[in-house]
């Protein structure tokens, strides 16, 4: 019994062990292309179940064994559908892989609206998703992409509610144009000027058209930057173009309707963040005197003793200790807080769809009281329907808008109030500003400002925009290959706003009576209109073969355009009757606002202009892997010479994917791609530029002025404008080449070299008097911008590595050499902007934003100059030095996952450049700045300084400078010309831009809900600032010069930035 029991183990053991034998096998075979046939290299084949694997190699032929008779193979590959194929008998097979759904919609949105597999582009294209526009919760889309795209600068002007986004694309092409990119919303292009003040007294800044955009319509954004990729948007698309394509509704298969909701809201809270850093030790007074009049912290140390302060009123004067308080001015601001919400309805049939939105967005900034707030709603609505061979879509968009915004620059604006009260007083107590001891007669000082809280009440602005756009297109199948397309396109916008600044009249005999603070008031009226129409009419082809492995379509198109504009501003001062602001209210003639009056002719301007073009574009492919677009473009153009208004644009790019077309494919490289692309862009010229005009006059008379109309009689004249009947268009021509990679199934990689060249830059050059002109439109010059973007995209943990943790790191990198090459001979620079003290201009051989200012005076060997006081002594000759563009622009975003939660944040850094801060010179001017404690303020004798002294025969000699600046005139060195340069601050800043926390209910916790989908999410904006130690002082992305090429010069008394909190929640249903 024993021998036979072991015989039968040792039988079952090799029974065991051929059954095993039996079910291992050998599996080889070959994968292919679907489509092409092609054999696939590199592709993943995975036995079901197990971590058994192997790839095909570079013949697409594969060898694995498998652990069962019975195994499933998975088929894995970069850009193509996954598959399984279950083992039958056979031991060798063939598997056929088609193109991914996921790789063939890996598209994007080209010129005119058109999408391309992005694999068939020879140019760089981002591309941001709904998603990324929303999940920060900002109300304005442009700011919600900071930081996230390469080659793409966008700055927010301010913390204000509403203010202005501006966004440049591979840095700045002209000198006097727009260096805005063109906006186009479904085809559609509309306008995106801002609706700001520029002035140094009363600036404003109320945003700009990209506002009225609902970010929860965005279904994504293209940006186009290369100039082969915008030609066929010809003499509109130098500055790039930004394609914004809107949600839809969905149709549904015949016999079914779809129907759903969506609502998205959210909440935040702001409060100040970047304001000054103050000294800390010494307080109110001049010259080291405790000076109860003064706006100054130039006054002796703390000493934390009792003393009286302010003006005496009814015998009586107010008492406080005399100690440093360390957020007199952070606590004078409030919280703001903001609503948002948008609800949409969409649905459809197996014909049409519709979609609907509504939004309301309610903001309260930082400052006390409503004077910052700003009221967004929007409407849209949307449709499509099928008619056989007929295909009609539309869409409507209404925004309308209110606001106010609280006037920043000089004089007694409510921030340059702020700066010049001294580190020891309250300004919260002084919020009563009708109390005696805080009213305009009585205020502590009289110095050109007042309580800042009489002008947070009485001064202001109210803004009222409106904006209204769309579109509707029709295209009808032709043949079976031609499709014949009409697409209309308008926008039209009104924006009215008045800017007051209230009557400031101390009684008779009162401190402040008779003072620099007194001001009889202004106020400042403007109706802005902009209306466009655009017509575009389109043929095109699908995709047909010239050869088996030769494709080919083509698209041929008419656009006509036209924009007029209607401008009425206009600005009066004296006012009669107080609190009452209207452009009535005063004896005085109303006039060309200041800001204006260099190129404006007169209160109303009117303008109209219209261009048309023919455009084409063809593109090849060459069995998938090879592809070449054509395009070109000629236009003419209504604001150029009528003999010589029109002009060529074209370009060319191709895409060669090697990793298909070298056969190179693994499990290492999966993807390569190689493109290359040339293209010329251009912009036409301001209106009414090449001729003189009449325009109405004024005469000067004795004692007055006349400004026609006169009693009825009116009068013309021929305007100081010389014509310019040779004046060409600009054009800017660009190179660029680059590659798109993928490594190991995680890496991405994305590569641009570009060099555009801008020529016959337009500019209107001043003439000299003598001539009887004064001004002319020329071309004068040529800008170069060349550069590299980068592009890393890395998912460090995906979904299956690690217990459903994802990890996704993506770095964006771009820097861009600007320069001016050249002007026309007579012109050795050009003003773009900038102040008296610190102009701003466009040099030869140098970036546009040159700097030059006031230096100290140099003895023959190089010592420093200075006067009887010790004080620097400016010299007689500015020097042109620093600029405005950053040296590099470098993006983090860092994107985690696990079962529904997701966590996002993002780096944003611009190194390089400086900007003029007036917040820094008058922070300096009062004493309030910490580098106005150097040496403790003990008396000091600059370094390597020399007193010039005249001898009696006229001969000058330097002498060894003793004199050290006391505390008499430490005030007179911080304010003194020579030392300019201090108010130029380093703009560099790495900041934690966007910081967002979500969460998705699963849904298995809403079947027995009315929800589809439920979501919640907590974020932050502007959370963490670095920034170099010598600004001090601002938030250096901060502007108050508008969004043109003068918005780099830097800001005049802005107001502070914020930093932000909020929660939101989306739901569908």
């Amino acid at each position: 019994m024993k021998n036979k029991a072991s015989l039968l183990a040792v039988l079952l053991w090799v029974l065991c062990m051929q059954l095993g034998f039996a079910q291992s096998r050998t599996i080889s075979g070959v994968v292919r292309d679907a489509g092409s046939g092609e054999t696939l290299p590199g592709v993943a084949v995975l036995e079901k179940g197990t971590q058994n694997g192997t790839a095909t190699n570079i013949e697409g032929k594969f060898e694995l064994t498998v652990s069962s008779a019975n195994a499933t193979l998975v088929f894995k590959s970069i850009g193509m559908e996954e598959k399984e194929v279950a083992l039958g008998s056979e031991d060798y097979v063939v598997v056929q892989l088609k193109q991914s759904t996921e790789s063939l919609q890996e598209v994007v949105v080209t010129a005119l609206g058109v999408s391309r597999e992005k694999r068939s582009l020879g140019y760089t294209s981002s591309n941001v998703s709904s998603d990324e526009v929303t999940e920060g919760g900002d109300r304005s889309p442009l700011n919600a992409i900071q930081g996230k795209v390469a080659g793409v600068n966008i700055s927010s002007a301010s913390g204000s509610p509403g203010s202005s986004s501006r966004i440049i694309i591979r840095g700045l092409q002209s000198v006097d144009q727009d260096n805005q990119p063109l906006f186009v919303i479904d085809g559609v292009p509309i306008f995106n000027n801002s609706s700001n003040i520029n002035s140094l007294n009363l600036g404003a800044d109320f945003g700009n058209g990209a506002n009225a955009i609902n970010p929860e319509d965005i279904e994504n954004i293209s940006i186009l930057k290369g100039a082969s990729a915008t030609a066929l948007y010809g003499s509109r698309a130098s500055n790039g173009v930004v394609l914004i394509t809107t949600k839809k509704g969905k149709t549904s298969p015949a016999g079914k309707q779809n129907f759903g909701i969506s609502y998205a809201g959210n909440v935040s809270f702001s409060d100040v963040y970047i304001l000054p850093t103050f000294q800390e030790d010494f307080g109110q007074g001049w010259d080291g005197t405790h000076l109860l009049g003064e706006n100054g912290s130039w006054g002796p140390k703390y000493d934390g003793k009792e003393r009286v302060w302010g003006n005496v009123v009814d015998n009586s004067q107010l008492l406080k200790p005399y100690v440093h308080l360390p957020d007199n001015v952070r606590d004078f601001f409030e919280t703001g807080v903001s609503y948002q919400n948008s609800i949409s309805f969409n649905g459809g049939d197996e014909k049409g769809s519709y979609y609907v939105s509504f939004s309301n967005t309610k903001t309260d900034g930082i400052y006390p009281t409503d004077v910052d707030t700003y009221n967004r709603n929007t409407v849209a609505l949307r449709g499509s329907r099928n008619a056989g061979i007929f295909n009609f879509s539309g869409s409507l968009n209404f925004s309308d808008t209110k606001s106010s915004f609280v006037p920043t620059g000089q004089g007694p604006t409510v921030y340059n109030n702020i700066m010049q009260i001294p580190r020891d007083i309250s300004i919260v107590d002084m919020s009563d500003y009708t109390n005696k001891f805080y009213n305009i007669d009585n205020y502590f000082t009289p110095y050109g400002v007042v309580n800042p809280y009489f002008t947070l009440n009485e001064f202001g602005s109210k803004f009222r925009g409106s904006k209204f756009f769309g579109g509707l297109e029709s295209s009808v199948e032709l043949t079976d290959w031609l499709t014949g397309t009409y697409r209309f396109g308008f926008d039209y916008g009104t924006d009215n706003y008045n800017i007051w600044e209230a009557v400031i009249d101390a009684q008779a005999g009162t401190p402040n009576d008779g003072t620099s603070s007194e001001d009889r008031g202004s106020v400042r009226e403007r109706l802005y209109t902009q209306r466009q129409l655009n017509h575009d009419f389109i043929l095109s082809t699908k995709k047909f073969d010239l050869t088996k492995d030769l494709g080919m379509d083509i698209l041929a198109g008419l656009n006509i355009n036209e924009r007029a504009f209607t401008d009425v501003d206009a600005f009066v001062n004296d006012l009669t009757i107080p609190g009452f602001y209207d452009i009535s209210n005063s004896p005085n003639q109303p006039s060309v606002p200041e800001d204006k009056a260099q190129f404006s002719i007169g209160i109303e301007n009117q303008s109209l202009r219209r261009y048309g073009g023919v455009y084409s574009q063809a593109s090849f492919d060459y069995k998938n892997m090879i592809f070449l677009n054509l395009s070109a473009r000629y236009d003419k153009s209504s604001t150029l010479p009528k003999e010589n208004n029109g002009f060529f644009y074209g370009g060319a790019n191709a895409s060669f994917v090697l990793t298909d077309l070298l056969k190179v494919r693994s499990t290492v490289w999966n993807y390569g791609k190689l493109r290359v692309g040339y293209g010329s862009t251009g912009n036409d010229a301001p209106v009414y530029v090449t001729k003189s005009y009449f325009e109405q006059k004024s005469v000067n008379v004795p004692f007055r002025t006349y400004d026609f109309p006169v009693g009825g009689i009116n009068a013309f004249s021929i305007s100081n404008r010389l014509g310019s009947p040779d004046l060409q268009p600009e054009i800017t021509k660009e190179f660029e080449i680059g590659g798109e990679f993928r490594f190991f199934t995680r890496v991405t990689v994305d590569l641009t070299y570009y060099n555009r060249v801008t020529t016959d830059l337009i500019l209107g050059v001043p003439l000299a008097g003598e001539s009887g002109w004064t001004v002319i439109t020329q071309n004068v010059g040529e800008i170069v911008n060349k550069g590299i973007e980068a592009l890393v995209s890395v998912d460090i943990l995906k979904k299956d590595d690690l217990g459903g943790f994802t990890w996704t790191l993506s770095t964006n990198y771009s820097n861009n050499d600007n320069k001016l090459i050249r002007l026309n001979d007579g012109l050795e620079k050009v003003t773009l902007g900038g102040l008296s003290t610190i102009g701003f201009f466009a040099v030869p051989g140098q970036p546009l934003g040159v700097y030059e200012y006031s230096v100290p005076e140099t003895s023959p060997d190089g010592r420093v100059v200075v006067d009887d006081n010790g004080v620097p002594v400016a010299s007689t000759d500015k020097v042109l030095k620093g600029n405005a563009q950053y040296d590099y622009i470098l993006g983090v975003t860092n994107r985690f996952g696990y079962k529904g939660i997701t966590l996002g944040a993002t780096v944003d850094a611009r190194i390089g450049g400086v900007m003029f801060s007036r917040t820094a010179d008058i922070n300096n001017f009062t004493g309030n700045g910490v580098k106005t404690t150097f040496n403790d303020r003990k008396p000091w004798v600059v370094p390597n300084s020399v007193q010039k002294v005249e001898q009696d025969d006229g001969s000058i000699i330097y002498v060894e400078n003793t004199t050290a600046i006391d505390q008499q005139h430490q005030d007179d060195y911080y304010s003194a010309d020579a030392l300019a340069e201090e108010y130029l601050i380093d703009k560099s800043y790495v900041k934690l831009r966007e910081v967002t926390l979500g969460y998705t209910i699963p849904q298995r916790l809403l079947n027995d809900t009315p929800f589809a989908s439920l979501s919640v999410s907590v974020f932050g904006r502007n959370l963490l600032i670095f920034r170099p130690v010598d600004n001090q002082f601002v938030d250096p992305e901060t502007t108050t010069f508008g969004n043109g090429i003068e918005a780099d010069f830097g800001e005049f008394s802005a107001n502070p930035s914020v930093r932000t909190y909020g929660f939101g929640l989306k739901a569908t249903f």
